[in-house]
């Protein structure tokens, strides 16, 4: 399944903004990095709440901190 979704998708949607861009290979870069750094956001977030999760708990005060940290998120986005 991850096979495909690389292939058909990600590869895809590379090889379509090389295509339009090919005279521009620098906002080909640029739309890279800024997916990068998004997945890398959203990585960070996730890796947080299972920090939250590691006493199989999550108290008020975790949850208002998760909160926080989605909503900045996408903001951010």
């Amino acid at each position: 399944m991850f096979d495909w979704l690389v292939k058909k998708v990600i590869v895809g949607k590379v090889n379509d903004l090389l295509k339009d861009n090919k005279d521009n290979i620098e906002k080909v870069r640029n739309t890279l990095k800024k997916w990068t750094d998004r997945i890398k956001r959203v990585l960070n977030c996730f890796e947080s709440l299972m920090a939250k999760l590691d006493d199989n708990q999550l108290d008020t005060t975790e949850c208002k901190e998760a909160a926080k940290e989605i909503e900045e998120l996408v903001k951010g986005w």
